[in-house]
């Protein structure tokens, strides 16, 4: 696995984004996490949002 600081990234990760990383026990073997936008008046703060496994929506 090659990984890549994201400010070093040569593009910029905007909403939607999706990010897969490897984790331990008690977690899958991977898991995802989207990149999204705080609720309302949050001036425009991101958040990420697990997508996989039994967490999925925290």
């Amino acid at each position: 696995m090659t990984w890549i600081l994201l400010s070093e990234h040569p593009e910029e990760i905007s909403r939607g984004a999706v990010l897969q990383l490897p984790v331990r026990w008690p977690y899958e073997e991977t898991v995802e996490f989207m990149l999204a936008e705080l609720s309302p008046g949050s001036d425009g703060r991101m958040g990420l949002i697990v997508t996989t496994g039994y967490k999925a929506g925290l």
